[in-house]
């Protein structure tokens, strides 16, 4: 069993590698399954088929060779909360109407912030379970926001489903109490859906964190918004433990393309794919080249996944790839490390640098907001790479940083050890 989960920046082409990767994966013989949760309704428009809410079959090929594997579904979350877990939101809406809301801005506000995001990552438990498909293809939101809603889930769900039973016992005495506080309490019905739903999100971070089940792999556009969005992702993942297994680079101008309009384009483009081989080793990175129309349909779809995972004729290109297995595990381990120093006197965060030169002199880190920068040495001059801090390093101080063995390493001092000497 795979689930693989495509995020990037808005407009990277999530929707439409997602699709590319989950034909290309039933083209192979697994029973594939692609999600969307976009309220755009993208698979829609990438697949050129009408995708339901339920798992709607798509058809590939002629009638002789038909392939029969691939699957897609349009997440509609009103839905899902109405069927599966209204007795919860009918309960959030009462506590908003015992303020005086109105009823409808009631219901607007207990549809709750990324309540999409996370209904569609509920989806992907019930479709493991079910064991009907090898591969399970998630096309994300934006960013990384994905990210937050893949592992907060799992925060609460240790701890909240263990208070909430605790409290189970007492909803009938509550109820006595409730002319006095002013709120309705919760009904012993809210309480078991509540505790139904923690499972549920036991079980999904169970399959999350599983690095032989579930890989998180990045899209960028190569431009200086769509990489730095995706280095913070990438260390997201790594603190969150999920893996990362492979970066894409997509809608990067062919060589061929030697218009001087495009001039200009092409050179900030070569820039930035530097920048990224930096950014995420050392992960495999494959690069997209911008096809010369939207991609929608099967046939593009598939000449994508061709050039993207090899077979076919290599698209446009001409450039025949020897084909790969887009369910493989192209990287298991985190990239970029976070670890406490002994007796917890600080932070050491070691990052790969592939293409500095070795020397400690031509290393310089230095502090900026949220961030640090880091300027190293490459074959084509200095590289400036902004590295996004965790939380805690955050309120620590900068320390010191060295280079060795290819590896920069940042040490930060709690500021509170001052004041043990």
């Amino acid at each position: 069993m795979r689930v693989i989960f495509y995020t990037g920046k808005g407009g990277s082409g999530k929707s439409v590698i997602s699709c590319a990767t989950a034909l290309k994966l039933s083209e192979l013989g697994y029973e594939t399954l692609v999600i969307s949760s976009d309220p755009a309704h993208t698979l829609s428009d990438a697949l050129e088929t009408r995708v339901q809410h339920t798992p709607t079959k798509i058809e590939v090929g002629g009638s002789e060779n038909k392939n029969k594997n691939l699957w897609a579904v349009q997440v509609d979350p009103i839905r899902e909360v109405r069927e599966k877990y209204s007795v919860i939101q009918e309960y959030i809406v009462s506590l908003f109407k015992s303020k005086g809301l109105d009823e409808v801005l009631a219901y607007e506000i207990a549809a709750l912030p990324n309540m999409t995001e996370f209904v569609a990552l509920l989806k992907v438990v019930e479709f493991v379970e079910s064991g009907s498909y090898d591969v399970i293809v998630l096309d994300t939101v934006p960013s990384g926001e994905a990210l937050k809603n893949i592992y907060l889930p799992t925060l609460l769900g240790s701890t909240a489903a263990k208070l909430i039973k605790m409290v189970a016992p007492l909803a009938g005495i509550a109820k006595i109490v409730e002319p006095i506080v002013g709120l309705p309490t919760p009904s012993k019905e809210v309480i078991n859906e509540d505790i139904r739903l923690m499972e549920i999100l036991g079980r999904l971070k169970d399959i999350i964190i599983d690095r032989k089940v579930t890989s998180l792999r990045l899209i960028a556009n190569p431009d200086a918004f769509s990489v730095q969005n995706l280095r913070r992702t990438h260390l997201l993942a790594n603190l969150y433990d999920i893996n990362v297994d492979l970066a894409i680079i997509n809608k990067v101008i062919p060589e061929k393309v030697s218009d001087a309009y495009f001039r200009g384009w092409k050179d900030a483009q070569a820039k930035y794919l530097v920048e990224a081989e930096a950014a995420f080793h050392p992960l495999p990175i494959k690069r997209l080249r911008l096809f010369q129309s939207e991609v929608k349909g099967l046939g593009l779809l598939s000449e994508l996944g061709n050039e993207l995972f090899g077979g076919g004729d290599g698209g446009s290109n001409g450039d025949e790839k020897e084909p790969e297995d887009p369910a493989k595990i192209y990287f298991e381990g985190k990239a970029i490390r976070v670890e406490a120093l002994r007796r917890g006197q600080g932070l050491e965060v070691v990052v790969p640098l592939p293409l500095a030169s070795g020397d400690k002199e031509v290393c310089e880190v230095e502090r900026m907001g949220e961030d640090l920068s880091v300027v190293v040495s490459t074959e084509i001059g200095e590289v400036r790479n902004f590295i996004p801090l965790p939380t805690i390093a955050q309120m620590m101080r900068l320390e010191r940083a060295k280079l060795l063995n290819g590896e920069l390493h940042i040490y930060f001092k709690d500021e509170k050890d001052n004041g043990r000497k």
